[in-house]
C-alpha cells in the first residue's frame, strides 16, 4: 500500500525515466475527503533499498470541487555532460 501525505485517493502512478522518482496523482473523489485535500501531485524518492519516501509536500491542484485531475506525464531532459560544458567555454 502506498501512503501519501494528507488524504486522497491514489489514481495514477508513473515512474521517472531515470527510475529515481515515482509520481502519484491523488484525487478528492469522495465527500469523505475534506475540501482542500486530495487533487495533488506527490513525488516519492526511490531509496537505495527500493522503498519509497515522500520527502516534500505534495503540489495541490487548485481546481473546482468535483474536478478530478487525470494522468501523469514525465519528461526528463537530456543530461549535459559537465566535460562538454568545459570544452564549450
Amino acid at each position: 500500500m502506498l501512503q501519501i501525505q494528507g488524504v486522497g485517493n491514489v489514481t495514477q502512478i508513473q515512474l521517472s525515466n531515470d527510475q529515481q522518482y515515482r509520481y502519484v496523482v491523488s484525487q478528492r473523489n469522495t465527500p469523505a475527503i475534506p475540501p482542500g485535500q486530495g487533487n495533488a501531485l506527490h513525488t516519492f524518492t526511490i531509496l537505495p533499498d527500493g522503498t519509497l519516501a515522500e520527502q516534500h509536500a505534495p503540489i495541490i491542484f487548485d481546481v473546482p470541487v468535483g474536478t478530478a485531475p487525470q494522468g501523469v506525464a514525465v519528461y526528463t531532459p537530456p543530461r549535459v555532460d559537465s566535460a562538454d560544458d568545459a570544452n564549450e567555454s
